[in-house]
């Protein structure tokens, strides 16, 4: 008498409106989508649930006749959801071999769950103790806006003066969009 699925628990590239079912004919639904377990105090099913985010529906058929079912449960996954919009950074470990040189850092940014715009990029240095004359960063080409799908570049401009202290650092770059951040910890060695 447990409800049934249509379609099945899976991934999928859009919203899907799952229908329930029980083969009991006087069986009433009911289901939670937060985890929960649900109870006949949950939400009645009245028509197709929409699933817009990834989430575990779970559902159970109460009956004045069979009394209640075990509990059911399905796990949506939706890809590219749109509700979480957001992006990451990243960028590969360099040496700067020269000290008083220059190097340019490329630091990519990927956007994910239909995130648009322009993400300003900041960066910091962090040295060992002790260390003097540290190399210092600037953002030397803020990365394009975002308004499809493909990671877009911008460059942290790393530079050391010839009194740099031989030793490993970390350039960490951060980017701040409509309330979404994202950093990378970068480590990179003076040689």
């Amino acid at each position: 008498m447990h409800p049934d699925f249509s379609p099945g628990g899976g991934t999928y590239s859009s919203p899907q409106n799952v229908k329930l079912t029980s083969k009991t004919p006087d069986a009433v639904i009911y289901y939670t989508t937060d985890g929960s377990t649900p109870t006949a105090a949950s939400t009645k099913y009245t028509g197709p649930v929409t699933v817009a985010n990834s989430l575990t529906l779970k559902t159970i058929a109460v009956s004045p006749t069979m009394g209640t079912s075990v509990v059911s449960a399905a796990s949506y996954v939706i890809q590219g959801s749109s509700s979480n919009p957001g992006f990451t950074l990243s960028g590969s470990t360099f040496t700067i071999t020269w000290r008083g040189g220059v190097i340019h850092v490329p630091i990519t940014v990927t956007p994910s769950g239909g995130f648009k715009g322009a993400v300003p990029l900041t960066c910091s240095v962090t040295a060992p103790a002790g260390a003097v004359s540290i190399p210092t960063c600037t953002i030397s080409t803020q990365p394009p806006a975002i308004t499809g799908t493909s990671p877009v570049k911008g460059y942290a401009y790393v530079q050391t003066v010839k009194t740099t202290t031989i030793a490993n650092y970390t350039l960490k770059v951060q980017g701040t969009y409509n309330g979404v951040t994202s950093s990378v910890s970068i480590p990179f060695a003076v040689q």
